[in-house]
């Protein structure tokens, strides 16, 4: 009834070697009580490579980003561009990010927070300016005291910053929000 050849899976077959796999399943002898019957499909599932599962998510990624994106805007946050390289290496020329107008409204920005201010608050008219806050209203920055209602806020870049080192402590009246989110590197991928 069957023959003496054995295919990759050392099974005998009646038609000599086992061919390998038909229709795209793979297939393996089952035996049963009078020795070898009927060819059944292999229930395994072959594990996908790494990149293609890796690919196939990337699609994915992008409709949930942007959801999240336009939830959050619509609670209030604005996209703001970073200019200079005074937050280097946080943040770079032309980074986009967004920014919350209602993080502080109630409670002063933390030591260490990301904040966006109008430029005046520098002396800088029609431009925005992102720096860190490094002492909060009511506390020492070094022999400085910051009064109540202001921060005093650096750059990054120490180097290469227009911050209150400059010009003291800054108002808080000119604080615009948080910045929140870093949403692109670049405006042009965005484009």
């Amino acid at each position: 009834m069957f023959s003496n050849k054995a295919n990759k899976y050392n099974v005998p077959t009646s038609s000599g070697f086992y061919s390998g796999a038909k229709n795209g399943i793979k297939e393996t002898m089952r035996r049963g009580r009078s020795g070898y019957s009927n060819i059944v499909p292999d229930r395994r599932v072959e594990k996908e490579p790494k990149e293609k599962a890796e690919k196939r998510g990337i699609p994915l990624i992008i409709p949930v980003v942007l959801l999240v994106v336009f939830l959050i805007m619509a609670a209030g946050a604005r996209p703001a561009i970073v200019t200079g390289q005074s937050m280097e290496p946080t943040l770079h020329e032309g980074d986009i990010i967004l920014v919350d107008p209602l993080a502080y409204k109630k409670v002063p920005p933390e030591r260490g927070d990301i904040v966006v201010m109008s430029g005046e608050a520098l002396g800088v008219a029609d431009k925005n300016i992102v720096k860190r806050v490094a002492a909060r209203p009511l506390e020492k920055y070094g022999d400085i005291k910051i009064p109540y209602g202001f921060l005093y806020v650096l750059g990054d870049n120490k180097d290469n910053s227009y911050d209150s080192r400059a010009v003291g402590a800054v108002d808080g009246k000119y604080l615009k929000g948080q910045a929140w989110l870093r949403l692109a590197p670049d405006p042009k991928i965005l484009l």
